[in-house]
C-alpha cells in the first residue's frame, strides 16, 4: 500500500521531521510513505498546485478540513481498511483548502 500526503509548505520544524521520520518507519511494513510539499503562495494559486498533483495520482483522496467528519481511531482505521488503493491525504495551507479541492475529496475529514 502506498499512503501519499500533499502539504503546502515546506516542514521547517526539526521536532515535526523527527516525528514524520518515526511514522514512516513505524509504518513501513504495512505502507510505502511518500510526502509531496508544494510552496506556500496565495489560496486559489495552492488550489491550483494540489489540483494539477492530484491530476498525476490515482487513490482515495481524503482532504483535511475544518468542516471534515471526525472519526474515531477504530471508525477511522475501518475506513482505510476498506480501500485496496492508494492513499492520498491532503493538508492545505493557513489559508484553508480552495473549493476545487475539496471537490475531488472522497472523504472531508
Amino acid at each position: 500500500m502506498l499512503i501519499k500526503i500533499i502539504c503546502i509548505g515546506k516542514i521547517k520544524d526539526k521536532n515535526i521531521q523527527a516525528k514524520i521520520d518515526e511514522l514512516a518507519k513505524w509504518i513501513s511494513p504495512y505502507a510505502k510513505l511518500e510526502i509531496s510539499e508544494l510552496p506556500d503562495s496565495a489560496k486559489d494559486k495552492e488550489g491550483g498546485a494540489v489540483l494539477k498533483a492530484l491530476e498525476k495520482e490515482r487513490g482515495c483522496v481524503f482532504i483535511l478540513s475544518e468542516e471534515g467528519q471526525e472519526f474515531s481511531s477504530a471508525q477511522f482505521s475501518a475506513k482505510l481498511s476498506g480501500i485496496d488503493s492508494k492513499i492520498i491525504f491532503v493538508i492545505g495551507g493557513p489559508y484553508g483548502i480552495s473549493p476545487e479541492v475539496k471537490n475531488e475529496a472522497d472523504c472531508l475529514i
